[in-house]
Parts: C-alpha cells; structure tokens; sequence
C-alpha cells in the first residue's frame, strides 16, 4: 500500500506487507464506504488461480481471511494436482472493477489452461462479471470473451496471445471506453470501446416474439423523476413499452395498460413520456420498471436488431 496527494509522488505505508500469503492484485473498488482490493491466489480449495478478495472500511486495516469472490475451477482433490498446473479455466490477476451506479462491473483475466501445463501457450481473454456487493460475482454470460485475445497483435513470438485488464473504465460521450494491455507484451496500452453502455442487451429469441424484463424495486422520494431507456431497432416495425409496476408486480394506475409509454425511436437516452405523465411520482412503496420490447407485427425486416441495453430512472449515469 501506497499514499499520493498527487498521483505523482508516493510514500509507502509503514504497515507493509499487509498481506503474508502469495496474493496478485489488480482491482480496487469503494463501495457503500468500504475498500475492496482483488486478485488471484491459490489459498481457496480447489487448483487453479481464483478472484480472491479483501476488505478494510478505513485503507489501513485489512481483513486476515479473503473473500472468494469468483472461479472457473473445478473443486478437485488428489496427489497429483501439483503435477498439472495451468491445465484449468482460471482467473489471472483477479478483475479490474468499475463502479456503474447500481452494479459493479468486472474485467478479469480469462485465463485458458494449455494441456501440457506450459505456460508459453496459455491464451489469456479478458471476460466479464458482475456483482451487487463487492464480494460475490458472477458471468451473465459464463465464459463469454468480452475481449478477445486472437485477433490481438504485436503478441510475443513463440507465446500464445494473452490480455492483462486494467482499472480504466470510462462512459466518455456516446461510448464506452475500457483501457487494457497485452500480457508480456509490448508495454503497449489498448482501447476498446462500444456504443454508450451497450455491453449487453436484452432482445426477442424469435421473429415475431417480444422480450420483456422486470426492474430490481427502487424508491421515488420527489415528485418529477425522470426515465430514460436505450434502446436499438424500434422505429415502424418494432416498439418499446415502459409500464410501472408495485414491488408486487401489480399495474400502477396511470403508468400501466392502456396507459403505459411506448418509444418509437432508437437512441442512448430516449425519453419515456406516458400519456398523462412525463415522470414519475413520489410514493411510500417501492415501485419497479416493466420493459417490453420487440416487433409490433411478423413483417418486421429484422427482428434481430430490436434491442433494449439500460433503463435509467434519474439522470444517466456519468460513468
């Protein structure tokens, strides 16, 4: 542990090292006023490097035991599992962790093990997770290449092609910018970036089929809250609508029914306007979001491209 009042210059802590077993890091993340610092070991059961995590409320005292946060490994014993190391799915150097509001965001080092253990052609992709509190993660999609490492150049000759994540993640304009390297490389810094917070989305399975999710309960203390959704592929064909639900699930009169908001146009941040309403109302009672989307007939050209990435209830998310 370190300390900068200017990102430039550094004094070490003097209660270094605060950590007695072999710990790799490279995610840190405040979240509800406590610091959480990740990376791989080998200290949980099973084989295989996996996302460990600490925890300390004020940067100087720092929980003894971790906190397993993610794997990919199977739970295995035996006599020979020294014998077969970087064989498995691990996590390399735990995640770099990105606060989005509500959720945390995860890049981790998607480490795929090479059969004859030589660590040469150990390809390495970057993958994603998410988590609601900082200690437990999970893959939406388990083992989905959120970067993958093949089409990467510059890798080193005789090694196979393998990313390192980072900590630089950013909503910058109408994208997403995620920074990252490559694995013994170059020294090199890479970019990615997609579409303002369209890293995943929900959308029809079928042509003529509409998708539809359900929001997590939140509170409206004021009157006039804004909402906002981004979404793709509505237009003529295809719609969105946006009801309003009790923690039940049970339609708020108003928002719901005949009197619910439906989007005809695309956009990172379409506004949802309901026929009386233009925002929502202060209540006691939690309330949710239920989104629809899809085609409004079979004729749509292409059901595929209709899809729903984020609803925003207040103002969007600066990152």
């Amino acid at each position: 542990m370190a300390y900068s009042p200017d990102g430039l210059h550094w004094a070490p802590s003097p209660n270094n090292p605060l950590c007695s077993t072999a710990f790799e890091h490279s995610g840190l993340i405040k979240w509800n006023g406590c610091y959480y610092v990740n990376g791989h070991s080998v200290g949980h059961p099973g084989p295989g490097r996996k996302m460990e995590i600490y925890a300390s409320y004020d940067f100087e005292h720092w929980t003894e035991g971790s906190a397993l946060g993610l794997t990919r490994t199977p739970r295995l014993e035996g006599p020979d599992l020294e014998d077969r190391q970087n064989i498995w799915e691990e996590i390399h150097m735990g995640a770099g962790t990105h606060s989005w509001g509500n959720v945390i965001l995860a890049v981790y080092g998607q480490w795929h093990g090479y059969p004859y253990s030589d660590r040469r052609y150990v390809p390495i992709d970057l993958g994603l997770a998410i988590s609601h509190d900082a200690l437990r993660y999970r893959e939406p999609i388990p083992g989905f290449r959120f970067i993958p490492a093949f089409e990467e150049r510059d890798t080193r000759l005789g090694a196979a092609p393998a990313l390192q994540q980072g900590q630089g993640m950013e909503n910058v304009g109408d994208k997403t910018l995620y920074w990252y390297s490559v694995w013994r490389g170059d020294g090199q810094v890479r970019l990615a970036q997609w579409e303002r917070d369209r890293l995943g989305y929900v959308q029809p399975y079928a042509a003529g089929t509409r998708a539809q999710f359900i929001t997590c309960p939140f509170r409206v203390e004021t009157d006039g809250l804004p909402v906002h959704v981004n979404v793709s592929g509505v237009g003529e064909f295809a719609s969105a609508q946006v009801e309003v639900v009790d923690l039940q699930f049970r339609p708020l009169p108003g928002y719901s029914g005949d009197d619910a908001a439906t989007l005809s146009e695309s956009g990172l941040r379409v506004p949802v306007r309901w026929p009386n309403h233009k925002s929502l109302p202060a209540t006691d009672a939690p309330l949710r979001l239920k989104v629809e989307v899809g085609p409004v007939s079979r004729d749509c050209p292409r059901p595929e491209d209709v899809k729903i990435y984020a609803a925003y209830v207040g103002s969007t998310p600066a990152h």
